[in-house]
């Protein structure tokens, strides 16, 4: 037998249970109020809504994934030609900024979901204590991680997600509606924004993975496992995203436009099956939310260690994280997600240019690549912030005609044309080499 053919069966393996533990551990509170939310807000042009949703809640976030896993499962060496001190600064910041809004919103909303509806006296700073002091116990073992989400936990989470699923198929709550958005595709890119997951990926992806470069030497073989897990979660995604998607278009008729985000995958689902609703809904938010914070705290822990060289041990970053994750449960879900999407904004198209960056030179390093890194980035950094000034309440007629002027503005990404441009011109005007990785 060739010596390779059982490291080769071995990564086919493990990328199935990789791609699941992926999917677990991406699939959180996010993923399961935004789709339904986008969905209304789609109404009939809910094909639309699901392309623009896809792109940038699905899409992006795989294609975030696979970038790391080509730059050898390092998160950092993501922006690694801006210098390698840039890559820890900015994966610090990005990891300092993203957690505090992704992790409280899960245990705020398995309270709202999951416990309220049953318990309505029970204290919620006594829940989210237990919630956040499970989630330490099942984090301590970061090597049991991949193990606990990837075998036991998605299995669980995609048997009560499939009722949802064959439900709003196969008897769906209504016909979707024309609806009022004034613009579907800028609503569901937002919509897909705010779930979070490809800045997710720089916060777990490097722990998810970790088990594929253990287990293979060859950088080709590496790859492919990479690859094939983020098919899987995509797979995954994709399926649960769509059903959620079309139910709430399907809702079109039976809920206001601005009915906020909880209330509606509540409603939805009650009416899609009932009684049973209730308790269904609350088993699939419990599971995903309970995944994605030990996803989430594993891989922010492990990174944090790694990026402060061992300063501090990773039990020690668990626990801060999940006790700051508690107090911030307190605020509702719905106020979390007002306060976050400005950083979203900007942090978002950072994430974009990066990963775009790292598919054109992963293997074919020319001259002019630091050039176009540079150039690329701080340009789509500056139209990102311009972008994001009326969410914070700065409005300037003057900016705002200036996005609008230029191209795919009209589609939500006013970063994305000049930041190519000033990449090719980086390009040609500066010479580089590449930084092994």
């Amino acid at each position: 037998m060739n010596k390779l053919e059982p490291g080769i069966k071995k990564s086919e393996i493990s990328a199935v249970i990789i791609g699941f533990a992926l999917f677990s551990a991406t699939f959180g509170a996010g993923n399961l109020i935004f789709p339904p939310s986008v969905g209304l807000a789609s109404g009939n042009q809910w094909i639309l809504g699901f392309i623009a949703f896809f792109i940038s809640g699905i899409a992006l976030p795989i294609c975030t994934y696979i970038a790391i896993g080509f730059s050898g499962g390092i998160q950092e060496n993501l922006s690694i030609e801006l210098g390698k001190k840039f890559g820890k600064i900015f994966l610090f910041i990005l990891l300092t900024v993203s957690c505090p809004i992704a992790m409280p919103r899960v245990g705020s909303l398995v309270f709202e979901i999951s416990f309220l509806p049953f318990f309505p006296h029970f204290p919620k700073v006594l829940f989210i204590i237990l919630f956040w002091g499970v989630t330490i116990y099942l984090a301590f073992n970061p090597s049991k991680v991949i193990q606990i989400l990837g075998k036991y936990m998605t299995p669980i989470l995609l048997a009560g997600l499939a009722v949802i699923f064959v439900a709003s198929f196969v008897t769906p709550i209504g016909a979707p509606e024309p609806v009022n958005t004034p613009n579907v595709v800028i609503s569901a890119l937002r919509g897909g924004y705010q779930a979070m997951d490809a800045l997710g990926m720089n916060v777990y992806a490097g722990v998810v993975m970790a088990p594929i470069f253990l287990a293979l030497s060859q950088v080709k073989l590496q790859r492919q496992a990479v690859v094939k897990s983020g098919v899987i979660a995509g797979i995954c995604l994709t399926l649960v995203y769509g059903s959620l998607l079309y139910l709430g278009a399907c809702g079109t008729n039976m809920f206001p436009a601005d009915t906020e985000n909880t209330a509606l995958l509540k409603g939805l689902v009650g009416v899609l099956l009932g009684r049973a609703g209730s308790f269904t809904l609350a088993f699939v938010v419990f599971w995903a939310c309970i995944t994605t914070s030990i996803g989430s705290a594993a891989g922010a822990a492990h990174t944090y260690v790694r990026l402060l060289n061992n300063e501090a041990s990773y039990k020690y970053w668990v626990v801060g994280l999940c006790i700051i994750s508690g107090f911030l449960s307190i605020f509702t879900v719905q106020q979390i997600i007002t306060f976050a999407l400005p950083i979203l904004l900007i942090m978002y198209p950072c994430i974009v240019a990066l990963v775009v960056l790292r598919f054109i030179f992963t293997n074919y390093s020319p001259k002019g690549k630091t050039g176009a890194y540079y150039g690329m980035f701080y340009t789509t950094v500056a139209f990102a912030i311009l972008d994001a000034l009326p969410m914070v309440g700065i409005e300037s007629p003057g900016i705002m005609n200036f996005l609008g002027a230029i191209p795919l503005s009209n589609i939500g990404v006013p970063f994305l044309v000049p930041a190519l441009a000033a990449g090719l011109i980086g390009f040609f005007i500066t010479g580089g080499t590449r930084k092994e990785v």
